[in-house]
């Protein structure tokens, strides 16, 4: 199977992300289960007005393009909510 796992949350756990850590330990099972796992998120981290523009920025600028591939989506802690309903159904 395909997974896209979308997440913001900075990819450092000295701020704080277990988020991150989750998304990180999810998906290297997935992919030693023999699955293919794509993660989404801002390729910067955040800027001078901080992780929850960032955030919100980065969820409407997602496309259904960017999980056309993927069987199965999923969003942490609320990321990718503006995909909802914007995609293939199962």
């Amino acid at each position: 199977m395909h997974f896209a796992i979308i997440s913001t949350t900075p990819h450092d756990v000295s701020q704080g992300s277990g988020t991150f850590v989750t998304g990180v330990t999810l998906g290297r099972a997935l992919q030693q289960q023999g699955h293919t796992v794509r993660s989404i998120g801002p390729q910067r981290p955040p800027g001078p007005m901080g992780h929850t523009l960032q955030r919100y920025a980065f969820n409407f600028s997602l496309s259904p393009d960017q999980v056309a591939e993927a069987d199965v989506v999923l969003g942490l802690d609320m990321d990718g909510f503006t995909l909802a309903g914007r995609v293939r159904p199962f």
